[in-house]
């Protein structure tokens, strides 16, 4: 098994990571989210919003393999994700 998909599922899975309040370290940890798509939400967080994940798509974050790992505004991301506005 991938060693980050690993990772993410002994510390984030049943607790996630909140987009808005995580470090770049935190990000870079969780599988579809790579370094560019982390330096974005670092820039963007006071612009995400749960409702438009399509904003996270377009960063280049790998949404089906995230999903599980991450919460964003407090909410869970639905496990059928909606990628568009």
């Amino acid at each position: 098994q991938d060693p980050k998909m690993s990772w993410a599922e002994s510390h984030y899975l049943h607790q996630p990571l909140e987009l808005t309040k995580a470090a770049y370290q935190q990000l870079i940890r969780v599988p579809g989210i790579g370094p560019r798509s982390a330096r974005w939400i670092l820039q963007h967080r006071s612009e995400l919003s749960s409702h438009r994940t399509a904003q996270l798509s377009h960063a280049g974050v790998q949404l089906k393999r995230a999903a599980p790992f991450i919460e964003l505004n407090g909410k869970r991301l639905p496990s059928q994700l909606q990628l568009w506005p």
